[in-house]
């Protein structure tokens, strides 16, 4: 799992649901910050209008951005491997892989939240 990102499959008490985490800034491959009065892009399914040189400095910054409630944040991801609408995995060395294998027919929820680090690498919401 690349830099900080975090995953689980939950625990059998459902005490820590299933779950991939990772720091907004650097994990999706575009984004675009619409300030106050700004008109935020359309979301047409074409692609955001961040260019391949602002994303891949965004990405290498090592930040974890700065996120004001002000302002609107459109982002996308893309991937090769995951088949959303099909719920799999696509295009593996083996074979395609159903993702009820390891989250059943639990729904895909999307959370964008920061975490505040105290200087110890134990993080607070």
């Amino acid at each position: 799992v690349p830099g900080d990102m975090h995953y689980s499959f939950g625990d059998k008490h459902n005490e820590e649901l299933p779950h991939i985490s990772g720091p907004a800034w650097t994990f999706f491959d575009k984004m675009v910050v619409t300030k106050p009065g700004d008109e935020p892009p359309i979301l047409d399914g074409e692609t955001l209008p961040e260019t391949t040189k602002e994303s891949s400095a965004r990405k290498k910054s090592g930040s974890n951005g700065e996120f004001s409630p002000e302002n609107i944040y459109s982002f996308s991801y893309n991937s090769m491997y995951f088949d959303f609408p099909y719920w799999r995995l696509v295009n593996l060395p083996t074979a395609n892989m159903d993702l009820k294998t390891f989250w059943r027919d639990s729904a895909l929820r999307i959370v964008v939240y920061e975490n505040q680090n105290n200087g110890n690498n134990d993080s607070e919401k």
